[in-house]
């Protein structure tokens, strides 16, 4: 007792700050860290850092589509070891959320044991689930050993961990995002990636198309637990040239006949969300609290797919009044919020409509390369993926073809000697070439033969020979 547990400071000076001052600086600390290393995703990849983590720690413990499972706890752990300095049970969770068919809906992991379920009902822990790759996660990793993008060092100095994934596909849009930071948030829900696509392949033949001429190709978004969207197309539209609005979805139902002039309901998609244990409840006890007259009896018959079955109270009960009770009083009618805020380039928060949201950072190109990469490849005919991280290896003119068959001339930019893509979604383009300009072949040392190669295919990509 009386025992100073807390040292005299030494003598030396000693810095006057106002609390307020002192206060407003770390709190901003605190925001920009919240807000950059934790709630928005990157524009980029449409990754938050622990999944981006998570993700390319996984490909270091070579968890392939093809490839066994492994315990998740070994995920963890190493991700936590290596790159992600904070709690095992925030990894685990979103893990979890990764792998969950009925919230993302294109799952990066492929999970083998309890992973949840609609009904809210929580996970096996760790040490009893499993998990790999998905196909998905593959396209957003494929490439990542090319340096197609830049590395950093972990929290501790000791390892490397890429600030951005290559992407090859569009997951910021694709699965969507949620996230609550220090004074924004954002909520992007997710999006058929088959539309997008369409919508990309549109962009590169009109870069200067807008929100709104694009909802041509992208009709609005799609759930994995489906649902109707009964928005009208101008509310729609609105939403997604501001980046700022909701979408107003409904479950979708039906009315089967059972004979005798008598029917049921059955509703079989949900709102994106929504736990469906809690919905029964809720219905239960609006039927016991006499709030829904014309309801006689719920029933939950879902086995894999969702199956709620309601029987009215009398055959001469209206099925669509009936259902609009229910949205009315349950979360069978739900608001999903739009607020497309992310980082772009990975520093900077900012809303972002249709239009500036969908294109992809340059993605790998599928070329026939006639001069040498930095694996030593080389040759014509040898198809090999060109990533920005090679343009300082290379030098000459790309020329590819898209889907279109329209050649794209991308030149190298003279102040950094990289290249400037037109192209999104590379990985839907055709294949083209890299070339050199005839020029330049002799001081190259290429063989005849391998001169011939080139001039032919520059001659092919400029039109002036058969493909």
């Amino acid at each position: 007792m009386g025992k100073r547990l807390i040292p005299p400071p030494e003598k030396g000076h000693i810095e006057d700050v106002a609390l307020q001052t002192a206060l407003e600086q770390r709190y901003l600390a605190y925001a920009l860290s919240t807000i950059m290393n934790r709630a928005l995703p990157d524009a980029r990849d449409g990754l938050k850092p622990v999944h981006r983590r998570i993700l390319y720690g996984m490909r270091l413990l070579r968890l392939d589509p093809n490839s066994a499972f492994k315990k998740s706890a070994k995920v963890v752990g190493d991700v936590m070891g290596n790159f992600h300095p904070h709690g095992d049970q925030s990894i685990y969770d979103a893990l979890v959320r990764l792998a969950q068919d009925f919230s993302q809906r294109y799952p990066l992991v492929d999970g083998q044991g309890n992973f949840g379920n609609i009904d809210g009902d929580n996970p096996a822990a760790m040490r009893y689930t499993e998990a790999r790759l998905t196909e998905v996660a593959r396209l957003l990793i494929d490439g990542i050993d090319e340096d197609a993008v830049d590395f950093r060092p972990s929290y501790d100095g000791t390892d490397k961990e890429p600030s951005v994934l290559p992407a090859a596909f569009p997951n910021l849009l694709a699965n969507g995002s949620q996230g609550i930071a220090v004074g924004m948030a954002t909520s992007i829900p997710p999006h058929n990636a088959a539309e997008l696509c369409d919508a990309a392949l549109f962009l590169i033949d009109n870069p200067k198309a807008r929100s709104k001429t694009l909802l041509k190709y992208v009709k609005g978004p799609d759930f994995p637990t489906g649902g109707i969207c009964v928005d009208p197309p101008e509310a729609i539209a609105e939403a997604y040239a501001t980046g700022r609005g909701s979408f107003r979805v409904r479950a979708r139902w039906h009315s089967e006949d059972t004979g005798r002039g008598t029917y049921n309901i059955v509703i079989t998609e949900m709102p994106w969300l929504v736990q469906k244990s809690r919905l029964v409840e809720k219905i239960a006890e609006l039927i016991n609290d006499k709030k829904l007259p014309l309801i006689a009896d719920l029933r939950d018959e879902s086995a894999e797919d969702v199956r709620l079955v309601i029987e009215p109270r009398a055959r001469t009960v209206d099925a669509t009044l009936l259902m609009e009770s229910l949205f009315k009083l349950t979360e069978l009618e739900n608001r999903i919020p739009l607020n497309t805020n992310v980082l772009v380039k990975g520093r900077i928060p900012q809303v972002l409509g249709l239009a500036r949201g969908l294109p992809l950072p340059p993605q790998p190109l599928l070329a026939a390369a006639v001069v040498t990469d930095p694996a030593g490849r080389q040759g014509l005919g040898h198809c090999l993926p060109i990533h920005p991280g090679h343009h300082q290896h290379l030098s000459g003119v790309v020329l590819l073809r898209n889907r279109g068959h329209q050649p794209v001339r991308v030149k190298p930019d003279r102040g950094q000697n990289r290249l400037r893509l037109r192209g999104m979604f590379a990985h839907a383009c055709y294949l083209g070439a890299w070339t050199v300009p005839e020029k330049e072949h002799h001081g190259m040392g290429f063989t005849p033969r391998t001169e011939s190669l080139l001039v032919r295919a520059t001659h092919m990509c400029e039109g002036r020979g058969a493909r």
